[in-house]
């Protein structure tokens, strides 16, 4: 009978430590996941603070060339559109065939 208990309290012990690995495993892979996302939350923080600095350098440039007045920035009016840039003419300029429709 003793062998019998020893038995079954292997038995147990084996049991218990398959669970412990298999719940170590699991949240082995969930930190791998959060890991993932967290790097990705990190890059994505990067390319958008990129963007911002290049919007930013934009509306800069715009105010810069008269495009947007720099005014109060709780002012909510409209901004005008700047004229068309000189590049469109000066392409069809180049290639007097570009700009032609053919009317009938």
């Amino acid at each position: 009978e003793a062998r019998a208990d020893v038995s079954i309290e292997q038995e147990d012990f084996k049991k218990e430590a398959d669970h412990w690995r298999k719940d170590a495993a699991e949240q082995a892979s969930r930190l791998k996941s959060a890991e993932q996302r967290l790097h990705q939350l990190e890059q994505r923080k990067l390319e958008d603070k990129v963007k911002i600095k290049a919007l930013a350098e934009q509306l800069q440039a715009a105010v810069d060339n008269g495009f947007v007045e720099d005014g109060q920035p709780d002012a909510k009016r409209p901004v005008s559109r700047p004229a068309p840039k000189q590049k469109a003419k000066a392409s069809t300029e180049k290639n007097p065939q570009s700009g032609l429709v053919d009317s009938p």
